[in-house]
């Protein structure tokens, strides 16, 4: 019935329910959340040294009852909250497993609020330490390529390079509440790679039309036109910010 309304053609207003509640009917199955929860395991193995999720007690799962190991450690939040000395290092090594989770293994932890994302930091011990292939594939995923982007693309210099570690520090992320995660089938992750890239390039008239890829429905040709404005409009908005100044939940 809500699909004969005016107007809900475009927004896909059905669709959105129907996800809604696909959400909401997942979270009640706790065996997804261990299902989510082994996966990610499994996916960030090689990273345990900087990235852990709850382990999943195999014999209590089932529908109403989940079983996982206890993490000691402290919401992120308690972080942000206080001028700690180690907080660059944790937020840059939660900005590589976030990139790492949408870019590189598309399996994104779906509600990644503070109170979901715990740092386990202990003094007195040396920080643990990545092999070599580890720290190679790290570089060139989170300092040569964006180095590259931003000199080749944006014309800009570098700004300095966080460290990522403390000598003095072991510190880890957790992630806990697994119980909504996101995996983009091809075509929408390939449009949401080309409006990330037309953000950090500046191309107003390529960000108009990832976001137009994504549409499910065919666009009506007269709407089209007043939405390339809109959005064009928007986006050149957008582009005056300094890309770190970007607040991407506001803008979304």
């Amino acid at each position: 019935m809500i699909s004969y309304l005016p107007g809900t053609g475009i927004t896909e207003f059905p669709a959105t329910v129907y996800e809604f509640k696909k959400v909401l009917y997942e979270q009640t199955d706790l065996r997804k959340e261990a299902n989510n929860l082994t996966d990610f395991a499994r996916i960030f193995k090689k990273f345990e040294k900087q990235v852990i999720f709850p382990c999943v007690r195999e014999p209590y799962v089932s529908e109403s009852v989940l079983v996982e190991s206890f993490i000691d450690a402290k919401a992120i939040s308690d972080y942000v909250e206080v001028k700690h000395k180690c907080n660059p290092v944790i937020a840059k090594k939660g900005m590589e497993i976030l990139y790492r989770m949408i870019f590189y293994e598309n399996f994104v932890h779906g509600d990644c609020h503070a109170g979901n994302i715990l740092v386990q930091l202990k003094e007195g011990k040396s920080a643990a330490k990545l092999s070599v292939w580890q720290k190679v594939e790290n570089f060139i995923a989170f300092d040569l390529v964006p180095a590259l982007i931003k000199i080749c693309v944006m014309r800009q210099w570098p700004t300095r390079r966080i460290p990522t570690d403390d000598a003095d520090w072991d510190i880890k992320l957790a992630f806990i509440d697994a119980g909504m995660v996101t995996s983009l089938n091809e075509r929408d992750q390939y449009n949401f790679f080309q409006l990330a890239f037309s953000v950090i390039t500046r191309d107003s008239a390529s960000c108009s039309r990832a976001i137009k890829e994504c549409a499910v429905a065919a666009i009506d040709p007269e709407v089209e036109v007043s939405l390339d404005d809109k959005l064009n409009v928007f986006f050149e908005s957008l582009h005056a910010v300094p890309v770190p100044d970007i607040n991407v939940g506001t803008t979304i």
